[in-house]
């Protein structure tokens, strides 16, 4: 299966190291890369290019202009570049264990989303990560008791949620989280993919994990035992979600015979400019 990988980037090129240092460690690797950046000022390729040096896989660079926080057109842009069958998406700031990327690919199925549940590190955590704990893929001596837990405790209650939502007992099983996500292409194409209309932090994920299910896209969550660590930082954004209203609106409106978005994967604002790199 061709696996392509793509990672919303905005600054912070400290973060995004560690997670293609990562992803380069991982025990399969994917057929391409994208990074789809949302207007960074830094200048993220040259922070990262020993590291894409090493990749053996196809890497694009796909800029939108900086127009405040746009994860849900950022993540479209990166997938519309993509070239590969299936869809891994990742969050520039997680780390791994060795058989993540593995695990998600292997679990990959038409009509099923696979998603994860991070493990979030403190500063003090952050801190004690070296070279090695990212390259064996393995920061058992950083969790603590309740860490280790959380990653088998999520993977029993979503395995409930799925049994639950097969039976029809529940209207969803997994929830979607953006940030460990795994689909088929066509199955995001056929929803219209991320709703970009979501400007602002908030609610971009749920909004298409309820309009996956609404199109008979059920989600899974195979992670009993590889977990991944979300690094410590600070937030680009406020608790406050820019989201709320619009997002209720939608969730009467979609069912199973209106499950598309407005303005997503196809029906975008072409007018903006983007920048494409192929760099390898």
């Amino acid at each position: 299966m061709n696996v392509s990988l793509v990672i919303p980037t905005y600054n912070r090129t400290g973060l995004l190291r560690k997670c293609l240092l990562s992803v380069l460690s991982q025990s399969i690797q994917p057929a391409e890369l994208v990074l789809s950046d949302d207007g960074s000022s830094e200048d993220i390729l040259s922070g990262i290019q020993d590291l894409l040096e090493q990749a053996d896989f196809r890497i694009k660079f796909v800029q939108q202009e900086d127009r405040g926080f746009r994860a849900a057109r950022c993540r479209n842009n990166g997938v519309r570049q993509a070239e590969g069958e299936y869809i891994v998406c990742f969050d520039p700031d997680i780390v791994f264990s060795k058989h993540y990327l593995k695990t998600l690919v292997g679990a990959a199925r038409e009509k099923r989303f696979v998603v994860g549940q991070v493990i979030r590190f403190t500063e003090a955590q952050n801190n004690l990560i070296c070279r090695e704990h990212i390259l064996q893929g393995d920061y058992s001596s950083i969790l603590t008791e309740a860490q280790k837990h959380i990653t088998p405790k999520q993977y029993r209650k979503e395995l409930l949620y799925s049994l639950l939502n097969t039976m029809k007992f529940r209207k969803q099983g997994p929830k979607l989280r953006s940030g460990l996500l795994g689909f088929f292409k066509d199955d995001f194409v056929r929803v219209n993919g991320f709703d970009e209309k979501f400007v602002g932090w908030g609610n971009e994920d749920d909004d298409l994990g309820v309009r996956f299910y609404a199109a008979g896209i059920r989600g899974k969550n195979p992670f009993r035992k590889d977990y991944a660590i979300h690094l410590y930082h600070d937030r680009f954004h406020s608790d406050e979600r820019a989201n709320k209203s619009y997002q209720k609106k939608r969730m009467k409106e979609i069912n199973r015979s209106n499950f598309r978005c407005e303005y997503g994967y196809e029906t975008h604002d072409s007018q903006e400019e983007i920048t494409v790199k192929t760099l390898k």
